[in-house]
């Protein structure tokens, strides 16, 4: 070897060994490393000066606002110190103020949340100069910004500034027609520094409610739930928050007894007069946040959030995780409106329609049942599943689609008149191994046997549907990569739910998978049904396809759409609003609510919404329902169709596989029940199906009477004891049918 070559290598020596002793040091040093704690001042000591307590005082008079727009049924009115707003409603004469007017005495609580109840908006901001990120929430009253106020075509425009932190944005209210704007422009919001907005919450009073009030509050929570205002209930320890459409996660809605805010809707009613709030843009990066009085203060208080990021655990070191909000902010414009309700309208059902009427002439709501439509029967039927064993898995069918053919002819031939059928496990491997193959069994009968059954559903005038999972993944299945084709969190690590078994695939890695299988799956003449579409999205963060929420939706609304237009009839599992303009039928629509601690009544608001104009169907079968009686009197209070999941062959088969929950399925078994109930119903309120929900009210304690366009009524009791109402009787777990004149 030459000198100089000996030279070379001892400088490649020595400059490798540096590397080698630099890198040693850094992992000695994340060793001793503890995450800094925010120094005493940090965000809360560069908070800005609260509002002096004389503008606070000002604001339960609506002579100390000035006029900012108006319409024929609305003025709105701002205060320029605090920026808080009123509208007064002429139609009704209510004035609703975004600063609550109920005496401190009354309200309890400090001081500090006492102000808070006078904000104009509440926000949380984080400092992410550290590894561990500082948060804090605050709002307009104790942290009260620089502002300026300008006019805008049929409102005003309130800019907010933060110099301690670099942080500005801010908040149009406009009037249009019987209706409020409150926007939060993408465009507005600026960050210079380490400081950075988390979240806005605007008008989080508005329509505050004290416990003298009569009244209540609607949120999403399942089907709807509200909660009355009543001066004796207990102190709270937590408020209703929920993430527009599910957890980011893509956790199960109904998991863990929590349904999913499946609409991102809320109302008050108060005292005789009421709005309906719904947001317009920015809902998938929106929470819907409802207070009851006793948390924190004596007061009922609802509002939308727009969440601009969020927030996860960041791993620093082995074995040591802390908490980060995301880099990246949403872009979204965040639009709520409110719509308030004229003389006389001031019910549930009143807030639901105006929701409905808002959907429907924005494209987001469409008809799908035609007028004359009968009831139709929701019916789906288990086909097959793998039982695993030490050797080898065995395939285990319960039902063929010669069988399943059989089922359709005898009930069909027993007078079933209209049935929406869904398949479960038809497919290669059957139920369970996904993301799902696209090609038929040959142990239930291969493609010959399917497109026979598509073909005499198709020709005696009922729906078929194949269903398929897109979005489930389980570890060890072929066909997909943990790394490549999953969802992300912010922390980059896939998505994992079920001990690190089950993850999520992103949308566009489902919407590539369907094209690859699309042309054998149409081929097969059935429509399609899409599993958890429309109870989970996620804000991913895959390397490969980075799409945020609202995106992902998109991508399954194109999902949809390309099957529509191959097969003509597509279905939804789930009941997320963003798959109501893009399903022909939705299944798994909860009848009921989470029951939190502080819910007073669930009610039918999202099947008021729907009805006589999506399909939809609950989540439990009622050959698997624990009170059957109860669940006949559901479907008819909230409009559903009668649903059965059935096997051909006995349930046993399965208890040793995945699908071990039907416990009672067998066809011969089951028979003469379905076909009994699904004539009552039919021949009681066939004629109402394809009716919209005009009305819905309580009559007694477990008394509830639902009414259609036409006039009919639905009059269900609960209770144990009968119940009259006029001329209409109602025996205990009864129902009857009023017509025209009948009853009071």
């Amino acid at each position: 070897m030459s000198p100089m070559e000996k030279l070379r290598l001892a400088i490649r020596i020595a400059l490798w060994a540096a590397v080698v002793a630099a890198f040693v040091s850094f992992l000695a040093l994340m060793e001793r490393y503890e995450p800094q704690k925010p120094a005493a001042a940090g965000l809360a000591g560069a908070q800005s000066a609260a509002a002096s307590k004389e503008s606070l005082s000002r604001l339960g008079e609506l002579a100390n606002y000035g006029k900012a727009a108006e319409t024929a049924s609305l003025v709105l009115y701002a205060e320029p110190d605090t920026t808080n707003i009123a509208v007064k409603d002429v139609r009704t004469g209510a004035v609703w103020m975004s600063a609550s007017d109920v005496p401190g005495e009354k309200l309890g609580g400090s001081q500090l949340l006492k102000d808070g109840a006078k904000a104009a908006f509440n926000a949380t901001f984080a400092d992410t100069a550290r590894p561990l990120h500082e948060m804090i929430r605050t709002n307009s009253v104790t942290n009260a910004p620089k502002s300026a106020k300008e006019p805008i075509p049929g409102g005003i425009r309130f800019t907010y500034d933060y110099p301690a932190y670099g942080v500005g944005f801010a908040i149009e209210y406009t009037l249009e027609r019987d209706r409020l704007n409150v926007t939060v422009p993408a465009s507005s919001i600026r960050e210079q520094g380490s400081v950075v907005l988390v979240s806005l919450e605007p008008l989080p009073n508005f329509g505050a409610a004290a416990d003298s009030d009569e009244g209540y509050v609607v949120y999403p929570d399942g089907s709807g739930a509200l909660t009355t205002f009543k001066p004796d209930h207990p102190v709270y320890t937590r408020p209703y928050s929920a993430r527009v459409y599910g957890p980011d996660d893509g956790s199960n809605a109904g998991r863990g007894g929590e349904e999913n805010a499946f609409m991102p809707v809320f109302g008050v009613k108060r005292n005789g007069v009421a709005f309906a709030a719904y947001m317009t843009e920015g809902e998938f990066d929106a929470n819907v946040n409802f207070y009851p009085s006793g948390y924190g203060i004596n007061l009922n208080r609802i509002a939308g959030e727009f969440t601009l990021r969020r927030s996860f655990s960041a791993a620093i070191r082995k074995d040591q995780n802390v908490p980060q909000v995301e880099k990246e902010r949403s872009g979204a414009t965040f639009r709520l409106q409110y719509a308030f309700l004229p003389p006389g309208k001031a019910g549930y059902a009143d807030m639901a329609k105006a929701y409905r009427s808002y959907l429907l002439e924005s494209g987001k709501l469409t008809g799908r049942i035609r007028p004359d439509a009968p009831l139709p029967l929701a019916l789906d039927l288990f086909m097959g599943v793998e039982e695993e064993r030490v050797l080898a898995d065995r395939f285990v069918g319960s039902t063929g689609f010669a069988q399943a053919k059989q089922i359709v002819g005898r009930l069909q031939d027993a007078g079933v008149r209209a049935m929406s059928v869904v398949l479960r496990g038809w497919m290669e491997g059957g139920y369970g191994i996904v993301p799902d193959r696209l090609t038929a069994s040959k142990e239930l009968g291969g493609s010959p046997k399917l497109r026979e059954l598509s073909a005499f559903a198709r020709d005696n005038g009922h729906e078929l549907f194949l269903s398929v999972n897109l979005l489930d993944a389980r570890s060890g299945n072929p066909g997909f990569s943990e790394q490549k084709d999953t969802v992300k969190g912010p922390n980059r690590l896939p998505v994992q739910h079920d001990f690190g078994t089950r993850f999520l695939i992103n949308a566009a890695r489902a919407d590539e998978r369907f094209d690859a299988g699309s042309g054998t799956l149409f081929g097969y003449g059935a429509g399609i049904d899409f599993a958890r579409l429309g109870e989970t999205v996620a804000n991913d963060y895959n390397e490969q396809a980075r799409l945020n929420r609202s995106e992902s939706a998109g991508r399954f609304a194109g999902l949809v759409g390309k099957a529509r237009a191959a097969t003509g009839k597509t279905a939804v599992r789930g009941a997320n609003a963003y798959a109501w303009s893009i399903a022909d039928r939705l299944s798994d629509v909860p009848l009921r609510a989470s029951g939190y601690v502080y819910t007073d009544e669930e009610v039918p608001f999202m099947q008021i919404v729907l009805h006589g104009y999506v399909p939809y169907s609950d989540d439990i079968p009622h050959n698997l329902h624990y009170d059957r009686r109860e669940h006949l009197l559901k479907w008819v209070e909230y409009g559903s169709m009668p649903y059965f999941e059935l096997t051909w062959n006995a349930p046993e088969t399965l208890r040793l596989t995945r699908y071990n929950r039907l416990f009672s399925s067998e066809f011969a078994q089951w028979e003469p029940d379905l076909v009994r109930l699904y004539k009552e119903l039919q021949e009681k309120l066939g004629d109402v199906w394809s009716q919209p929900i005009d009305n819905h009210r309580k009559l007694a304690e477990g008394v509830y009477e639902t009414t259609y366009a036409s006039g009919v009524r639905t009059i269900v009791n609960y209770g144990k004891t009968a119940y009259r109402g006029g001329s209409v009787a109602v025996g205990p777990l009864g129902y009857e049918v009023v017509r025209g004149g009948e009853g009071g």
